[in-house]
């Protein structure tokens, strides 16, 4: 398989189970409303996580996986680091802005789009660059420990 297409499947599969992992807690965030001690969960795993993530790949002699499972092993592990952004935007949100959005009538769907989305669209991109920027170097890494 060349190099580029490699890189790019890895570095996109990664990415891809961050973010749906990320998004995952989000989710339980707003429907359990523990964005608080959700986010401070996944300050107590952020470094490991993402340091075993990074350095996965030079486990790999040692392992005996598929490298799609490593792809999403890596996902997974750099999964607190992407979620930071947007709990900490859900930290800071008043939570009397929810039972507003309740008292004004909007349903679920409408607090989503209409709330929610624009609230954490900024944190939700920078999520998303920072998982694919993980992707793409555990997918160097990954390539550097092959080729050697």
């Amino acid at each position: 398989m060349p190099a580029s297409l490699f890189l790019l499947i890895h570095g996109l599969s990664t990415a891809l189970t961050g973010m749906v992992l990320a998004t995952a807690v989000v989710y339980l965030a707003l429907i359990t409303e523990q964005g608080q001690k959700l986010f401070i969960l996944l300050l107590l795993v952020v470094v490991p996580s993402t340091l075993a993530s990074l350095l996965l790949p030079f486990a790999l002699p040692y392992l005996h996986i598929r490298l799609l499972a490593l792809s999403a092993l890596q996902g997974i592990l750099t999964g607190p680091l992407i979620c930071l952004a947007p709990l900490l935007r859900l930290k800071s949100v008043p939570s009397s802005w929810h039972t507003t959005a309740q008292e004004l009538g909007l349903t679920k769907s409408g607090r989503l789009r209409l709330l929610w989305l624009p609230l954490l669209s900024p944190p939700l991109l920078l999520s998303l660059i920072t998982a694919t920027l993980l992707g793409f170097l555990g997918a160097m890494a990954l390539l550097k420990i092959s080729s050697s």
